[in-house]
């Protein structure tokens, strides 16, 4: 019985195999013939060539480009409002020297979130 068992996965696996030779042949076919539509299409497109026309050369002439106009950073408008991010705020009220306590009450956060911020930017 196991001696049939493997008889009949081998032929499965057989024809399979047939399968997938056949789906990657008609698939090959394909790319085939479109591959030679596109090369016609492309021949078509292209002009006739001339050979009896001459191919004048033209010195070389250099243009002079255009001078790049200096940047200035577009000014913010009164009506504009900046906000500092927390961690910009946590780690100047560090640098003027409160700690992470008192950073914690002004801010209205929790202390152990501001010593996080502290210590993701390298503040002690």
């Amino acid at each position: 019985m196991r001696l049939k068992r493997t008889n009949e996965i081998e032929k499965r696996q057989a024809e399979i195999q047939k399968e997938i030779e056949d789906l990657f042949q008609s698939y090959l076919l394909e790319m085939k013939e479109e591959n030679e539509k596109l090369l016609n299409l492309i021949d078509k497109s292209k002009p006739p060539i001339n050979k009896r026309e001459k191919v004048t050369q033209q010195p070389y002439q250099t243009q002079e480009k255009p001078k790049p106009k200096e940047y200035t950073p577009p000014m913010p408008s009164a009506q504009d409002r900046f906000e500092q991010s927390l961690n910009s705020k946590v780690v100047l009220l560090h640098e003027q020297g409160f700690k992470a306590e008192e950073i914690a009450q002004k801010l209205n956060k929790g202390k152990t979130e501001i010593e996080l911020i502290l210590k993701f930017n390298g503040s002690k």
